[in-house]
């Protein structure tokens, strides 16, 4: 009993000390102890031990407030613990209902940052687990109803899975919630949250679905729900039906078209009426969609019913930004930013809307009158924060201003924000002309091929710079500096590979970060080094995403492997996608229809590139883009002049499905028909007599062969 004892003080010690691992350990010997035992008497004393050692972690792991992952899944991993040990007697089999409810409130409470690794768990994932635990009452010590959970652990659960995209999972929870017994009806909270997550993910059919569930249901939607419900309109980018509700909850006897979305009940007796909120977010979505005239009209309505506050004056300056109207912008400013009578603990309600007039300044080439405003911030009384230092810095290394941004690193410093590595990141980035998804702009003078390797070395400077002021790149800047080391010429492959290693060996990048491998991978390709771009493609920790694996398929066909990358495609497009759970997008397909166009002089590979285009259209429900019909058109030209025959019957009808496309894609006045004019040139009568065969002038009489 001395040694279950002893355990017992040591977890208990180390959970004081927050050394959550440790204390695992120790745990785990306390449970082993309790195997070797014979006598039931010992083993309940030596359980005892491991429940109050369980709790001492658990209480510890599950405080507020809840910003490390790791300790508050050492938690929930002490609980499964003591409930996995067969050697534990009753009634320290199971664990207290407080401490799952604790565990389910902190696992609810991470925000997941980043996609969790294949061998590790989401914390939602546990929180469904430990939600069911709690439903059927197994491993749950006290549960004196064992199927009753409350409505908020359901929301919870639900409301984490919102927040982070799981959909499908929120869905489970839901199904789970209407099938359990003595389980909580479904409630507008419950709702709220289904249309706060679908509209997230800008998935418009689903919003209208979890209406209609609603509907079907009976739920009278509360202002919460509506206001939820305008929202994901606006995040769908359908301000129409957003402003259909929005209406009806102005004048519920209108006959709006939104009376279809609330029962029968909700119609005749009883409609909330639009508040602060939903004002601010319709007057977000008519911003967002660029009605600006639209957006001052309703911000007049707005101040009309002394609904004014900081978000309409950060949602209205947004819509003059977007439009261009810098001076607008300027003006709503000066007459409604917020003047503080107290000094503020947090930052300034309007400091987003100066920083964001500030950035399209900087972006736009206006270095002056971005930095005006930084001057005009501090006057006003509105603290710039790091966003703004950051914006600014990028701008200046946007426009090559290296020396500026330099001094403005040290005054960000002076001022209380230490640069850290996004402020690199955008000086950086902005300097090179890359993104960390690739190519940006091109270098804004005319030195040749030399600049690329210039800006390159400067930049590498800066990385030197930070690493020694202790600030810790991230993937972020090795993608944006390997992305850029392969548009020098030649391209410094070595030097990227080098960098990365070194990185990762230092233990200052993940191996296997996609960002970086992405990178890589790009710059391999664009130096010819498929075997280099194979290698890293290998690295990756995770599957990888569709950038990657498109930046792998452009590797291939720059080597002139299109064979491996029509294979890779399959592979990860087509006979794995229930495993890999990867869709293409419309560069997957550009990229391989363009490097079979450059081989187009045979027919097979003609025939493979129409083959592509049709699936991406009739299986994927992909349309072109306006590069990938330029692809086509510039391919298709080129094979008819450089073949001593006319292009083939399919091949004509290939162009004509392009063309026709291409019609409804939104050119810039003119370019259309100068393509259609090549176009003609190339097929000549051919293509109008397929025209002609199919209809196609009598469906749309706007668009002319000839």
């Amino acid at each position: 009993m001395g040694q279950a004892d002893e355990c017992r003080r040591r977890a208990m010690d180390l959970a004081r000390r927050n050394d959550h691992a440790a204390g695992l350990k120790v745990l785990g010997q306390l449970a082993a102890l309790a195997t070797k035992i014979p006598d039931k008497q010992g083993r309940l004393y030596v359980s005892e031990c491991v429940d109050s050692a369980v709790q001492a972690l658990t209480n510890m792991a599950f405080q507020a407030p809840y910003r490390d992952k790791q300790r508050v899944l050492a938690g929930t991993d002490a609980i499964q613990l003591q409930l996995s040990c067969s050697a534990m007697e009753f009634p320290y089999t199971a664990v207290s209902r407080r401490t799952h409810l604790n565990a389910l409130k902190a696992l609810t409470s991470i925000t997941e940052s980043t996609r969790p690794n294949s061998s590790e768990l989401s914390t939602t994932d546990t929180a469904f687990r430990i939600l069911q635990r709690l439903i059927t009452g197994v491993g749950v010590r006290h549960a004196n109803d064992k199927s009753y959970v409350a409505e908020k652990e359901f929301n919870m659960v639900l409301n984490a899975y919102a927040n982070g995209g799981r959909m499908d999972m929120a869905g489970r929870v839901v199904t789970l919630q209407q099938t359990v017994r003595n389980a909580p009806p479904l409630s507008p909270v419950t709702y709220s949250i289904l249309l706060k997550g679908h509209g997230r993910l800008g998935n418009l059919v689903l919003v209208d679905q979890t209406m209609q569930h609603a509907v079907a249901n009976k739920i009278d939607p509360d202002t919460v729900m509506i206001n939820s419900l305008i929202d994901a309109y606006v995040n769908c980018n359908a301000i129409d039906k957003a402003l259909a509700v929005f209406e009806y909850m102005k004048n519920p006897t209108g006959g709006s078209t939104a009376t279809t979305l609330f029962s029968t009940a909700q119609q005749h007796n009883f409609c909330p009426r639009p508040n602060r909120r939903t004002y601010n977010t319709i007057l977000k979505g008519l911003a967002n969609s660029g009605a600006l005239q639209e957006a001052l009209t309703l911000s007049n309505e707005i101040k009309s019913f002394r609904m004014w506050d900081a978000v309409t004056t950060n949602t209205l300056v947004h819509a003059a930004v977007l439009a261009n109207d810098f001076d607008l912008a300027k003006d709503i400013l000066s007459q409604h930013t917020v003047q503080l009578t107290a000094p503020l603990t947090g930052k300034h309600p309007n400091v987003e809307a100066y920083t964001e007039l500030l950035d399209r300044y900087a972006k736009d080439g206006q270095l002056e009158q971005a930095l005006s405003i930084l001057q005009l911030m501090r006057k006003r009384g509105v603290e710039p924060n790091e966003i703004t230092y950051t914006c600014l810095i990028g701008g200046l290394g946007r426009h090559k201003r290296l020396n500026q941004a330099k001094k403005m690193l040290v005054f960000m410093a002076t001022n209380g924000f230490r640069p850290q590595a996004v402020t690199y990141n955008a000086l950086i980035s902005g300097l090179v002309g890359v993104s960390e998804r690739g190519w940006q702009d091109e270098p804004s003078d005319n030195d040749g091929a030399s600049t690329m390797d210039t800006y390159v070395d400067e930049s590498l400077k800066l990385l030197r710079e930070m690493m020694q002021k202790g600030v810790r790149p991230n993937a972020i800047t090795a993608s944006v500096l390997v992305y850029a080391m392969g548009k020098c010429q030649p391209p410094r492959i070595r030097e990227a590979k080098s960098l990365v290693d070194k990185l990762e060996r230092s233990q200052m990048l993940d191996v296997g970060q996609t960002k970086v491998v992405t990178a890589l991978v790009q710059t391999c390709g664009i130096g010819g080094d498929l075997n280099g771009a194979l290698d890293s493609f290998r690295k990756l920790q995770e599957r990888p995403d569709v950038v990657a694996v498109n930046a792998f398929l452009d590797a291939c066909c720059r080597c002139n492997r299109e064979e491996l990358a029509l294979e890779t495609f399959d592979y990860y497009f087509r006979r794995s996608r229930a495993v890999s759970r990867l869709r293409p997008d419309v560069i997957s397909y550009s990229v391989l229809i363009s490097a079979l166009l450059k081989k187009g002089e045979a027919q097979e590979s003609r025939e493979q590139a129409v083959a592509l285009y049709r699936e991406m259209k009739s299986q994927n429900k992909i349309f072109p883009d306006t590069t990938l019909v330029d692809i086509i058109l510039k391919g298709m030209v080129r094979i008819s002049r450089a073949s001593s025959s006319s292009i083939s019957k399919v091949d004509v009808h290939f162009l004509a499905n392009v063309l026709r496309d291409a019609e409804k894609l939104p050119w810039e006045e003119g370019e259309f028909q100068l393509r259609e004019r090549t176009v003609r040139i190339v097929a000549g009568e051919r293509l109008r007599e397929v025209w002609k065969k199919y209809g196609w002038n009598d469906v749309d009489s706007s668009f002319r062969i000839i």
